[in-house]
């Protein structure tokens, strides 16, 4: 990539925006950025210490910037993807409609990339830390199951303002006038209605392990602000040792054994935490695990910049 990079942004504002535009402000190759969201013209973000106002999606930008990042809004990045992909503009896209398309290449993390694709998936967090532990296992998984408990931070600001807000009323004695995510999440779990991020997280992960992989999904939104946690069960066609199950694991600089974390210990530099490990005691060919990790700071926005950083340097 140039050395001189103009990026437009296309998002919700909310924590995982905030979190984005403090990673890119260290990459000193972004010299520009055009931010869009609908709804929110006129209203700016705060990026290198300055507001930068928030523009409308109907005016785009493509014969001007380098990059776009498609970052958590699935219909602007439908309504406005054709006019990048016209233009042969390296697209970033954290909302799946690449890949619903058939189009790109899946990015997880890890020193990978550089190739002739312009138009990168990022994986979720979720997906990218379930990733990250199997890659690390001395044998290749052929089944998996996973269930996901998603902090309301995953549904962006509404959902940080909506279990504040309840959580609230509720401890004073007050009813509940509006749920913003649909149903109370105060004190509260909630199913993933319609299976729809249990399928798309099965999807990626069924595309990036390889298809003959059996991925089974299950997800909830539990009344936590931020991090997840993720509770598998992995089947290796061969049998797995303990010890060499640990060896293989603490060989990965990203994972941590740590049988005391939970979401709530999550630190600033935390990488992924293994809460707990074990093998089935009916078969050393099945494994167990909880993982513990950061839904904002490592998942898409972590990717996006690992993957633009190696692309800079590559200088595809």
């Amino acid at each position: 990539m140039a050395s001189s990079i103009r990026l437009a942004l296309y998002c919700q504002p909310g924590p995982a925006v905030d979190v984005l535009l403090d990673r890119l402000a260290d990459v000193s190759e972004v010299t520009a950025l055009f931010p869009f969201a609908q709804d929110w013209e006129g209203e700016s973000l705060l990026w290198r210490g300055r507001p930068v106002a928030l523009g409308n999606p109907a005016k785009p930008v493509a014969e001007d910037v380098d990059a776009v990042i498609f970052l958590d809004d699935p219909q602007l990045a439908n309504d406005c993807l054709d006019d990048y992909l016209d233009a042969d503009v390296m697209v970033f896209d954290g909302t799946c409609v690449l890949d619903e398309r058939g189009e790109g290449q899946w990015y997880w993390g890890g020193e990978k990339l550089p190739s002739a694709e312009r138009r990168i998936s990022l994986a979720d967090a979720a997906v990218s830390h379930s990733l990250t532990f199997l890659e690390s296992l001395p044998e290749p998984v052929n089944q998996l199951a996973i269930s996901v408990c998603l902090p309301v931070s995953q549904r962006g600001k509404t959902g940080i303002d909506s279990l504040a807000a309840e959580s609230a009323r509720l401890l004073n004695g007050q009813a509940i006038e509006q749920f913003g995510l649909g149903s109370q999440i105060a004190f509260n779990v909630l199913p993933d209605v319609g299976y729809q991020l249990a399928a798309q997280y099965e999807h990626q992960l069924r595309v990036i392990l390889g298809g003959e992989v059996s991925v089974q999904c299950h997800c909830f939104t539990v009344p936590v602000f931020y991090g997840h946690t993720i509770s598998l069960i992995a089947e290796t066609a061969e049998p797995m040792g303990y010890s060499e199950v640990l060896d293989s694991l603490g060989r990965c600089l990203r994972l941590n054994l740590d049988a005391t974390a939970v979401a709530a210990s999550l630190g600033d530099d935390s990488g992924i935490e293994i809460a707990s490990v074990t093998l089935d005691k009916q078969s050393d060919k099945r494994l167990r695990a909880t993982l513990i990790g950061d839904n904002l700071r490592d998942g898409v926005v972590s990717n996006l910049v690992s993957a633009l950083e190696i692309l800079i340097k590559s200088d595809t």
